[in-house]
């Protein structure tokens, strides 16, 4: 097996312990915090947050150190310890934050930023950890491949996808199976496994490919204030579409046991392949930019086609389930999440690579420039799915929510068309396009049409 594959390979198997981690540690932490939903929001902005620190604090770290594989083995090595110790800093941090409640009596809001304190102590170190594995991954993968866009889309795409493992293993077997602390036993064994193999294999210099100049794309050498926030809102606006397609879909599925669960892995599934996807086409297409554009503005345009026809949903899936077996509930309420979120999902995974794409040109830069704009990403990812769940969906609505996600993904397509390398003044009416598409596309959904059509004539809505 070629090395660039054995490393992919390796990120792939970390991507999947991610996962494990993750779902153990929102268990453990809802025994100390609860299960309300400004807790779970805390815990998620810590883990994030932490990922987005380790891609900022290791990205000048990957491109300066000489041997990068032993660095990644010991940030591999670095979260299976880190994370064994989890639990213990929970046990401790119990005590404390159950005597500082009880003497300042806080309300929601003080409670929330107590749950991600504490979260970000016992979360901390190894998020920290396993978000500076990317850029240094990245630089190591360069130097066995030597292009700087596919490098990362493979990359990508191999971590997304050993977190679809990942998630679906804990979700529907390993935490039956096994229980927490056994499986976070085979989470850090993973990352053992993956640290030892690092160690393992041989050190190589760089190809001469890596060596070269960056490719020729478009415009531009440095990461830039542009592309930073273009990655941010990327993020913000794939973490909020996440929320608001689930609040949308547990109206449909009335929020059955599994029904997030399938959300996760089919937004999971959808943001790996577009990654594989993008590398794919980068190959015969040079212009990042137009098609970072594209992919956003038929993100809005897809979202805008699939939800009119919710208003059908639940009398389809009422005939679907009507006398059947468990089964084909389940395969019911999967066939509705994927068909409302796969192709959205492909579209957004094809958009930070392209973002990267267009971005970053220089080889001896990769680490440094993948790290920014990662934690860019990881940061609006966080801003995306609190501003969702406790601002724009409380405040507006889940339809005017969801018209404003698509405004916005209309926005980053237009903020990015310039930058492509089009002939003349074409990017104008391109806008012009997307503006009367907006503004014809905004009237499409009646009023109120997903939760009246979930609910029988008889019955009347109260609160939501």
């Amino acid at each position: 097996m070629p090395t660039s594959w054995r490393l992919y390979a390796l990120f792939f198997l970390s991507g999947l312990s991610a996962l494990v981690y993750e779902i153990i540690w929102q268990r453990m932490l809802n025994l100390v915090f609860g299960v309300s939903t400004l807790s779970v929001s805390a815990v998620l902005a810590a883990f994030m947050g932490g990922l987005a620190l380790g891609g900022f604090l290791f990205s000048a770290a990957a491109d300066q150190a000489k041997r990068p594989l032993r660095l990644y083995a010991l940030l591999e090595a670095g979260i299976a310890v880190s994370g064994l110790l989890v639990p213990a800093a929970l046990v401790l941090f119990a005590g404390f934050y159950t005597a500082l409640h009880h003497a300042l009596e806080p309300g929601p809001w003080t409670g929330a930023l107590l749950r991600f304190a504490g979260a970000a102590l016992a979360l901390g170190i190894p998020a920290t950890l396993m978000g500076a594995t990317l850029p240094v991954m990245g630089r190591l993968a360069l130097r066995e491949h030597g292009q700087l866009a596919t490098t990362f889309s493979v990359l990508y795409a191999a971590n997304t996808l050993g977190a679809v493992l990942g998630a679906a293993l804990t979700g529907f077997f390993l935490l039956r199976l096994l229980g927490m602390q056994v499986t976070s036993w085979v989470a850090a064994g993973v990352n053992l496994l993956v640290a030892a193999s690092a160690c393992w294999m041989r050190e190589s210099e760089p190809p001469a490919a890596a060596r070269a100049k960056a490719e020729t794309c478009s415009t531009g050498t440095s990461t830039g204030t542009l592309p930073l926030l273009l990655a941010a809102l990327t993020g913000f606006g794939s973490m909020a579409f996440e929320v608001g397609w689930a609040r949308i879909l547990g109206i449909l599925t009335s929020n059955s046991a599994y029904g997030f669960a399938l959300i996760l892995t089919v937004m999971l599934l959808g943001l790996g392949l577009g990654s594989l996807i993008q590398g794919w086409w980068r190959r015969g297409h040079a212009d990042p930019w137009r098609w970072l554009a594209l992919c956003q503005w038929l993100l809005a345009g897809v979202t805008m086609t699939v939800l009119p026809f919710f208003h059908v949903a639940p009398a389809w899936l009422d005939r679907w389930c009507d006398g059947s077996s468990a089964g084909a509930v389940f395969l019911g309420e999967l066939l509705l999440t994927g068909g409302a979120l796969f192709v959205p999902a492909i579209l957004m995974g094809m958009s930070l690579p392209l973002l990267v794409a267009g971005t970053v040109r220089d080889p001896a830069r990769f680490g440094i420039s993948l790290g920014r704009i990662y934690s860019a990403n990881t940061l609006g990812c966080v801003a995306g799915a609190f501003a969702a769940g406790f601002v724009l969906i409380p405040w507006l609505g889940i339809q005017n929510t969801m018209g404003l996600l698509i405004v916005l993904a209309l926005t980053v397509g237009i903020c990015a068309w310039p930058r492509a390398t089009l002939p003349g003044r074409s990017w104008r009416w391109a806008a012009l396009a997307v503006v009367i598409l907006a503004v014809t596309g905004w009237q499409l959904p009646p009023p109120g049409i997903y939760l009246k059509s979930a609910l029988p004539p008889s019955r009347q809505l109260l609160f939501y």
